[in-house]
């Protein structure tokens, strides 16, 4: 924000100088003519300030994002392949699910917790692999939700 500050006072320096060279004559113009060569080397310096800051953000920005992205692209294209042969690895895709959720959850919370979030885990697994989940009506869930519109 300072730069730009800086900037805009820069500028306002420069029209106040501009209009007093138009209105002043004789000697007087020499100087006005070196205030507004030292006003415009002061904007410059202060763009080109803010361009090198520019450029010193967006490049590290540009690459992480360039990085995401071809990461993001290989994590998309092994899920999808994982869920399309999902039938094919039922039990190993169940199962790692079951041991999964119970495991951290007895470890965190004691042995009731590890079974019920074992059977949690292994149920909602099952109903993933073998679509057992009916598809979801929003504006019913709204309706239980929120009550019903009178409309």
């Amino acid at each position: 924000m300072s730069i730009l500050n800086e900037l805009c006072f820069l500028v306002r320096l420069f029209l106040a100088l501009q209009e007093i060279y138009t209105m002043s004559d004789g000697g007087d113009k020499d100087v006005v003519k070196e205030f507004i060569k030292s006003g415009v080397n002061a904007a410059n310096d202060a763009l080109s300030k803010a361009q090198t800051t520019f450029h010193q953000w967006q490049e590290p920005i540009s690459s992480t994002k360039q990085t995401i992205e071809e990461n993001s692209a290989v994590v998309y294209d092994t899920v999808k392949t994982v869920y399309y042969k999902r039938k094919s690895y039922a039990p190993e895709i169940i199962g790692g699910s079951t041991l999964l959720f119970g495991g951290y959850n007895m470890l965190r919370r004691g042995r009731i917790a590890g079974m019920l979030g074992a059977a949690i885990g292994g149920a909602a697994a099952y109903s993933v692999v073998y679509d057992e989940l009916p598809p979801i009506d929003v504006d019913k869930i709204q309706g239980i939700v929120f009550g019903k519109k009178d409309e």
